[in-house]
């Protein structure tokens, strides 16, 4: 929330830049391995510990899918207008209505562009996910027996 005296804190009075600055470098000297490499998944205690994230990794996979599938959705809709307005051809004439037609393409291209992001964003957040399970999924024998490997993969210990 910015403050009421001052709006905005990215360019704070001059009297306030050292402490500024100060935290600034304390949350700089803050930063560890950790969040610095988000791939790695934290150390887990206990099994108690891993199950739980791994709960919360599924549930945000799960919302990487709903991101996944909006944007396949999005990006399906131009069709729609544009298989509309060919079959509609016959009542309208090109030269009239330029300006109109010329509108409805650019936002079917603008959702188009919308619907793409929403996928790749969608696919990057599953592959994130996926590679966060795997690290747990490495140092942990149980979860690992929990999911399914398919058919042709390598057996490991957890499934012998």
């Amino acid at each position: 929330m910015q403050g009421r005296f001052f709006p905005s804190l990215l360019f704070p009075p001059r009297f306030l830049a050292p402490l500024v600055l100060s935290q600034r470098f304390l949350y700089s000297l803050s930063m560890t391995q950790e969040t610095q490499n988000p791939l790695q998944a934290p150390p887990v205690e206990s099994d108690k510990d891993a199950y739980q994230q791994v709960l919360l990794l599924l549930s945000e996979k799960r919302t990487a899918h709903t991101t996944l599938r909006t944007g396949i959705a999005v990006a399906v809709l131009p069709l729609t207008v544009l298989s509309f307005l060919i079959v509609m051809s016959s009542h309208y004439s090109l030269p009239d209505n330029a300006l109109l037609l010329t509108l409805v393409i650019i936002g079917c291209c603008l959702f188009i562009a919308l619907g793409t992001f929403l996928v790749l964003r969608g696919l990057m957040q599953i592959h994130f996910y996926d590679k966060r399970m795997g690290a747990l999924m490495s140092r942990h024998k149980e979860i690992r027996g929990l999911f399914f490997r398919g058919i042709f993969a390598r057996q490991t210990d957890a499934f012998k």
